[in-house]
């Protein structure tokens, strides 16, 4: 059974419960259901009082008004005016007074079909609406919710009570900043050098693409001790070829990137070209690949390749966070 006052409104009898059901309100009872409903004529400039009764069942009948209960009060819920159901009510009423033929039930099925659908969405809209914070998660929900419904971004702002500019903006996930630490061994090309530790700073910031996708844009300080032995040896075997600090075994490099997101996975490629290059070892470009592992919204691991074209450098394991 469903009610759905127009311009009036009603007291309901309902559970040994006694509520007022005002102008927009929508009930909805489960069949069968025992209930008494008086209503109370209200006075509107240039309107007329209505109460729409309807009695539907089918083979979803049940399983539709278990679905709406959920996101009602013991069946009660304001969902306002909506000039879409008033307009399908009245054609029904209008159907039925021309005789049940069967032209005309097969069009009453689906413009009942049409009204309760509006309900449906009307009713979804007003329980995300009542909600006091801006949750991205009910937004996604209630898009996957009414796959069938038409949502344009128009109907999402308007019951967000936000702009279109402030809905899109409040929806797209902002500009990311990601702070990293690496480290690992590595040895230079000088044999017997030894392995040494490299550490390596990053700061980049991402922005998504969508869901899967973000591209970045960041910066790289390496530290890498094994460059101070290679550094000395090539000083001593091609003496006057550069004046390079022999002291200095840091590297500041630039790069984009693109990462992909698998559910807490991630695939990153970055390509980045040094811009502090005290020493020239191997080219100015660099690359790499790696893996990440989020641990909740901040926090991820992340293991990686470093290379300059097909010469591989280092194998890095790093930690970070994402804010």
């Amino acid at each position: 059974c469903l009610l759905y006052c127009q311009a009036t409104k009603g007291i309901l009898d309902y559970k040994n419960k006694t509520r007022e059901v005002k102008s927009g309100d929508l009930v909805i009872m489960p069949a069968n259901a025992s209930f008494e409903f008086t209503a109370i004529q209200t006075e509107f400039k240039n309107s007329t009082g209505k109460i729409y009764w309807l009695n539907f069942k089918g083979d979803l009948a049940n399983n539709f008004t278990e679905r709406l209960l959920m996101k009602m009060d013991d069946g009660l819920a304001h969902v306002g005016h909506v000039d879409e159901v008033i307009e399908d009510f009245d054609n029904l009423l209008a159907l039925g007074s021309r005789g049940y033929t069967a032209t005309n039930v097969i069009h009453a099925v689906h413009v009942l079909q049409q009204a309760l659908s509006f309900l449906a969405l009307q009713l979804r809209l007003t329980d995300f609406n009542n909600s006091s914070k801006f949750d991205i998660d009910a937004v996604e929900r209630l898009m996957r919710n009414n796959l069938h419904q038409e949502l344009s971004l128009d109907t999402l702002a308007h019951y967000s009570q936000l702009s279109k500019f402030h809905f899109s903006k409040k929806f797209k996930e902002p500009i990311k900043f990601n702070f990293v630490f690496r480290t690992g061994a590595n040895e230079s090309e000088i044999i017997g050098s030894g392995v040494k530790p490299f550490f390596v700073f990053s700061g980049y910031a991402d922005k998504r693409l969508s869901r899967k996708s973000a591209i970045q844009l960041g910066t790289d300080i390496f530290v890498s001790p094994f460059l101070k032995d290679y550094i000395e040896y090539y000083h001593i075997n091609f003496p006057g070829e550069s004046d390079a600090n022999t002291s200095d075994i840091t590297r500041i490099g630039v790069f984009v990137g693109h990462e992909l997101f698998v559910n807490k996975f991630s695939v990153i490629a970055q390509l980045g070209y040094y811009v502090y290059y005290p020493f020239e070892y191997e080219v100015r470009y660099y690359e790499r690949l790696g893996l990440k592992r989020y641990f909740g919204d901040k926090w991820f691991a992340a293991i990686s390749l470093k290379a300059h074209g097909a010469n591989a450098e280092t194998v890095e394991f790093g930690v970070g966070i994402r804010i």
